[in-house]
Protein backbone atom coordinates (compact mmCIF):
# COMPACT_ATOMS: atom_id res chain seq x y z
CA UNK A 1 0.00 0.00 0.00
CA UNK A 2 2.75 2.08 0.48
CA UNK A 3 4.28 1.51 -2.47
CA UNK A 4 1.39 2.01 -4.53
CA UNK A 5 1.06 5.46 -2.58
CA UNK A 6 4.57 6.71 -3.06
CA UNK A 7 4.77 5.81 -6.98
CA UNK A 8 0.99 7.81 -7.03
CA UNK A 9 3.02 10.41 -5.24
CA UNK A 10 5.76 10.07 -8.09
CA UNK A 11 3.69 10.03 -10.58
CA UNK A 12 2.23 13.21 -10.01
CA UNK A 13 5.72 15.16 -9.33
CA UNK A 14 6.26 14.00 -12.81
CA UNK A 15 3.57 14.90 -14.51
CA UNK A 16 3.89 18.57 -13.05
CA UNK A 17 7.29 19.08 -13.85
CA UNK A 18 6.41 17.98 -17.36
CA UNK A 19 3.30 20.42 -17.23
CA UNK A 20 5.71 23.03 -15.93
CA UNK A 21 8.41 22.74 -17.81
CA UNK A 22 5.70 22.69 -21.21
CA UNK A 23 4.15 26.07 -19.79
CA UNK A 24 8.02 27.96 -19.33
CA UNK A 25 8.75 26.62 -22.91
CA UNK A 26 5.98 27.94 -24.12
CA UNK A 27 6.23 31.69 -22.20
CA UNK A 28 9.76 31.54 -23.08
CA UNK A 29 8.88 31.47 -27.24
CA UNK A 30 6.38 33.91 -26.67
CA UNK A 31 8.88 36.49 -25.11
CA UNK A 32 11.22 35.49 -27.18
CA UNK A 33 9.00 35.87 -30.16
CA UNK A 34 7.51 38.98 -29.24
CA UNK A 35 11.09 40.52 -29.75
CA UNK A 36 11.99 38.93 -33.29
CA UNK A 37 10.90 41.75 -35.49
CA UNK A 38 12.80 43.81 -38.56
CA UNK A 39 13.97 46.43 -39.99
CA UNK A 40 11.64 47.14 -42.09
CA UNK A 41 9.74 49.69 -44.68
CA UNK A 42 6.38 49.48 -46.43
CA UNK A 43 5.48 50.11 -49.81
CA UNK A 44 1.61 50.85 -50.54
CA UNK A 45 0.10 49.47 -53.80
CA UNK A 46 -3.62 50.56 -52.78
CA UNK A 47 -5.27 53.99 -54.54
CA UNK A 48 -8.89 54.23 -54.35
CA UNK A 49 -8.67 57.54 -55.90
CA UNK A 50 -10.99 58.96 -58.66
CA UNK A 51 -9.65 60.80 -61.49
CA UNK A 52 -12.63 63.26 -60.91
CA UNK A 53 -12.16 66.62 -59.02
CA UNK A 54 -14.27 67.63 -56.73
CA UNK A 55 -15.76 70.13 -58.78
CA UNK A 56 -15.34 73.35 -56.06
CA UNK A 57 -13.81 74.63 -53.22
CA UNK A 58 -13.79 72.32 -50.25
CA UNK A 59 -16.17 69.56 -52.48
CA UNK A 60 -14.31 66.41 -50.84
CA UNK A 61 -14.10 62.87 -50.44
CA UNK A 62 -12.34 60.72 -47.59
CA UNK A 63 -11.49 56.51 -48.40
CA UNK A 64 -11.09 54.03 -45.20
CA UNK A 65 -9.34 50.76 -45.68
CA UNK A 66 -6.44 47.96 -45.16
CA UNK A 67 -4.08 49.24 -47.24
CA UNK A 68 -2.12 46.54 -49.66
CA UNK A 69 1.75 47.02 -49.28
CA UNK A 70 5.40 44.52 -49.67
CA UNK A 71 7.17 45.09 -46.60
CA UNK A 72 10.98 45.02 -47.50
CA UNK A 73 13.15 43.72 -44.26
CA UNK A 74 16.69 44.75 -43.79
CA UNK A 75 18.89 41.30 -43.34
CA UNK A 76 21.96 42.64 -41.58
CA UNK A 77 23.02 38.95 -41.48
CA UNK A 78 27.25 38.51 -41.03
CA UNK A 79 26.77 42.16 -39.71
CA UNK A 80 26.89 43.49 -43.17
CA UNK A 81 23.82 46.66 -43.92
CA UNK A 82 24.38 45.82 -47.89
CA UNK A 83 22.50 42.39 -48.24
CA UNK A 84 19.65 41.78 -50.09
CA UNK A 85 16.12 42.94 -48.90
CA UNK A 86 13.68 40.42 -47.75
CA UNK A 87 10.55 40.92 -49.63
CA UNK A 88 6.55 39.94 -49.07
CA UNK A 89 3.17 41.09 -49.34
CA UNK A 90 1.53 42.27 -46.52
CA UNK A 91 -1.81 44.32 -45.46
CA UNK A 92 -1.09 47.47 -43.65
CA UNK A 93 -3.17 48.06 -40.53
CA UNK A 94 -5.93 51.01 -40.98
CA UNK A 95 -5.53 53.29 -44.07
CA UNK A 96 -6.73 56.35 -45.82
CA UNK A 97 -7.22 58.77 -48.25
CA UNK A 98 -8.38 61.97 -48.77
CA UNK A 99 -9.41 64.52 -51.64
CA UNK A 100 -10.49 68.15 -50.95
CA UNK A 101 -11.41 70.97 -52.90
CA UNK A 102 -8.76 73.85 -53.74
CA UNK A 103 -10.39 75.17 -56.79
CA UNK A 104 -12.79 73.71 -59.57
CA UNK A 105 -10.36 71.10 -61.15
CA UNK A 106 -7.61 70.97 -58.62
CA UNK A 107 -7.75 68.83 -55.53
CA UNK A 108 -5.49 68.71 -51.82
CA UNK A 109 -5.03 65.02 -51.36
CA UNK A 110 -3.74 63.03 -48.21
CA UNK A 111 -2.72 59.61 -48.50
CA UNK A 112 -1.84 58.08 -45.16
CA UNK A 113 -0.75 54.47 -45.64
CA UNK A 114 -1.24 53.02 -42.17
CA UNK A 115 1.96 51.88 -39.74
CA UNK A 116 5.23 51.68 -41.06
CA UNK A 117 4.55 53.57 -44.62
CA UNK A 118 5.56 56.71 -45.82
CA UNK A 119 2.59 59.12 -45.32
CA UNK A 120 1.86 61.78 -48.86
CA UNK A 121 0.49 65.06 -49.38
CA UNK A 122 -0.01 66.95 -52.82
CA UNK A 123 -2.28 67.73 -55.46
CA UNK A 124 -4.86 65.99 -58.30
CA UNK A 125 -5.34 67.99 -61.57
CA UNK A 126 -7.74 66.79 -63.38
CA UNK A 127 -7.58 68.20 -66.79
CA UNK A 128 -10.02 66.46 -69.02
CA UNK A 129 -13.86 65.96 -68.28
CA UNK A 130 -16.43 67.16 -66.34
CA UNK A 131 -15.78 67.16 -62.34
CA UNK A 132 -17.32 64.76 -59.60
CA UNK A 133 -20.44 67.04 -59.26
CA UNK A 134 -21.15 67.33 -62.84
CA UNK A 135 -20.42 64.11 -64.08
CA UNK A 136 -23.35 61.60 -65.52
CA UNK A 137 -23.58 58.35 -67.69
CA UNK A 138 -20.87 58.33 -70.72
CA UNK A 139 -18.80 60.66 -68.97
CA UNK A 140 -14.81 60.66 -69.44
CA UNK A 141 -11.86 62.30 -67.35
CA UNK A 142 -8.19 62.51 -66.45
CA UNK A 143 -6.31 63.54 -64.12
CA UNK A 144 -2.56 63.60 -63.03
CA UNK A 145 -1.52 63.13 -59.31
CA UNK A 146 1.85 64.20 -57.32
CA UNK A 147 2.05 63.58 -53.96
CA UNK A 148 5.60 62.97 -51.49
CA UNK A 149 6.79 62.82 -47.91
CA UNK A 150 9.37 62.49 -45.24
CA UNK A 151 9.47 60.99 -41.85
CA UNK A 152 11.39 59.71 -38.96
CA UNK A 153 10.36 56.72 -36.62
CA UNK A 154 12.50 55.43 -33.86
CA UNK A 155 12.84 51.33 -32.29
CA UNK A 156 9.76 52.56 -30.08
CA UNK A 157 7.12 54.21 -32.99
CA UNK A 158 6.68 50.57 -34.68
CA UNK A 159 7.61 46.99 -34.35
CA UNK A 160 9.40 47.40 -37.75
CA UNK A 161 12.13 49.50 -36.73
CA UNK A 162 12.95 46.46 -33.85
CA UNK A 163 15.42 43.97 -35.26
CA UNK A 164 15.80 40.14 -35.33
CA UNK A 165 17.08 37.73 -32.29
CA UNK A 166 20.97 38.22 -33.62
CA UNK A 167 20.80 41.77 -33.37
CA UNK A 168 17.88 42.70 -30.58
CA UNK A 169 20.98 45.42 -29.25
CA UNK A 170 20.93 47.26 -31.84
CA UNK A 171 18.48 50.09 -32.67
CA UNK A 172 17.67 52.92 -35.48
CA UNK A 173 16.33 56.22 -36.00
CA UNK A 174 15.40 55.51 -39.61
CA UNK A 175 14.20 58.27 -42.10
CA UNK A 176 12.05 57.23 -44.30
CA UNK A 177 10.58 59.49 -47.79
CA UNK A 178 8.53 58.83 -50.70
CA UNK A 179 7.42 60.96 -53.85
CA UNK A 180 4.57 59.83 -56.36
CA UNK A 181 3.45 60.82 -59.74
CA UNK A 182 0.60 59.04 -61.35
CA UNK A 183 -1.95 59.52 -64.42
CA UNK A 184 -5.81 57.73 -63.90
CA UNK A 185 -8.46 57.71 -66.35
CA UNK A 186 -11.93 57.00 -65.59
CA UNK A 187 -15.50 56.52 -67.57
CA UNK A 188 -18.81 57.11 -65.85
CA UNK A 189 -20.90 53.51 -66.52
CA UNK A 190 -23.76 55.59 -65.00
CA UNK A 191 -24.33 58.48 -62.92
CA UNK A 192 -23.45 56.73 -60.16
CA UNK A 193 -20.85 54.11 -61.12
CA UNK A 194 -17.49 55.03 -62.07
CA UNK A 195 -14.83 52.92 -63.56
CA UNK A 196 -10.94 54.09 -63.67
CA UNK A 197 -7.49 53.22 -64.20
CA UNK A 198 -4.25 54.35 -63.72
CA UNK A 199 0.18 54.04 -63.66
CA UNK A 200 2.23 55.25 -61.18
CA UNK A 201 5.50 55.12 -60.37
CA UNK A 202 6.71 55.65 -56.65
CA UNK A 203 10.57 56.98 -55.45
CA UNK A 204 11.61 55.48 -51.49
CA UNK A 205 14.57 56.04 -49.63
CA UNK A 206 15.06 54.78 -46.10
CA UNK A 207 18.01 56.05 -44.56
CA UNK A 208 19.73 55.93 -40.87
CA UNK A 209 22.72 55.16 -38.31
CA UNK A 210 22.91 51.82 -36.29
CA UNK A 211 23.42 52.19 -32.62
CA UNK A 212 24.52 48.84 -31.41
CA UNK A 213 26.67 47.06 -28.73
CA UNK A 214 28.02 44.95 -31.60
CA UNK A 215 31.24 46.77 -32.44
CA UNK A 216 30.53 46.11 -35.76
CA UNK A 217 27.45 47.20 -36.64
CA UNK A 218 27.42 50.39 -34.33
CA UNK A 219 28.10 53.14 -36.31
CA UNK A 220 26.73 51.78 -39.58
CA UNK A 221 24.83 53.63 -42.12
CA UNK A 222 21.54 52.07 -43.41
CA UNK A 223 20.81 53.46 -47.37
CA UNK A 224 18.86 51.63 -49.56
CA UNK A 225 16.94 53.34 -52.56
CA UNK A 226 13.91 51.86 -54.47
CA UNK A 227 12.14 52.70 -57.51
CA UNK A 228 8.17 51.01 -57.39
CA UNK A 229 5.85 50.95 -60.67
CA UNK A 230 1.87 50.67 -60.01
CA UNK A 231 -0.72 50.03 -61.97
CA UNK A 232 -4.00 49.45 -60.66
CA UNK A 233 -7.91 49.09 -62.14
CA UNK A 234 -11.10 49.63 -60.07
CA UNK A 235 -14.91 50.67 -59.70
CA UNK A 236 -16.43 52.89 -57.77
CA UNK A 237 -20.20 52.96 -56.81
CA UNK A 238 -21.56 55.86 -55.30
CA UNK A 239 -24.73 56.09 -52.64
CA UNK A 240 -26.22 59.24 -51.21
CA UNK A 241 -22.93 60.44 -49.14
CA UNK A 242 -21.07 57.20 -49.21
CA UNK A 243 -19.29 55.20 -51.96
CA UNK A 244 -18.05 51.80 -51.97
CA UNK A 245 -14.69 51.16 -53.91
CA UNK A 246 -13.16 47.61 -55.67
CA UNK A 247 -9.47 47.68 -56.91
CA UNK A 248 -6.98 45.43 -58.53
CA UNK A 249 -3.82 46.55 -58.02
CA UNK A 250 -0.03 45.15 -58.81
CA UNK A 251 3.59 46.83 -57.84
CA UNK A 252 6.63 46.14 -59.32
CA UNK A 253 9.32 46.92 -56.54
CA UNK A 254 13.45 47.63 -56.98
CA UNK A 255 15.59 47.86 -54.02
CA UNK A 256 18.78 48.24 -53.78
CA UNK A 257 20.97 45.23 -53.80
CA UNK A 258 17.75 43.08 -54.79
CA UNK A 259 15.93 41.73 -57.43
CA UNK A 260 12.67 43.28 -58.58
CA UNK A 261 9.70 41.42 -57.70
CA UNK A 262 5.97 42.00 -58.66
CA UNK A 263 3.16 42.13 -56.18
CA UNK A 264 -0.56 42.04 -57.08
CA UNK A 265 -3.82 43.19 -54.78
CA UNK A 266 -7.22 43.05 -54.31
CA UNK A 267 -9.18 45.23 -51.85
CA UNK A 268 -11.99 47.12 -50.97
CA UNK A 269 -12.36 50.74 -49.50
CA UNK A 270 -15.55 52.60 -48.10
CA UNK A 271 -15.49 56.27 -48.40
CA UNK A 272 -18.03 59.50 -47.92
CA UNK A 273 -18.14 62.69 -49.62
CA UNK A 274 -19.70 65.95 -49.49
CA UNK A 275 -20.11 68.80 -51.81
Amino acid sequence: MGIKKTMEIKTRAEILKSVNSLFTGIVTLLLFTSCAHDIAVKTQSSKFMSPEAGGKVLASELSIYTGSNVKATVDLAGDQTDNDMVLKNEQSSLAFNANIGILKNLDFIVVANGLDATDMYGVKFQFYGPSRIEAKAGDQSIAITMAGGNQTQSESEGSDLELTPTNEDTTVDLEMSAYDVGIIYGRRQSDDTLLYAGVNYTAHTISGKLDSQNSVLTGKNLNFQASQYGAHVGAMRYFEKMVLKLELNSQTINWDHTDSKTFVFFNVAFGFYWD
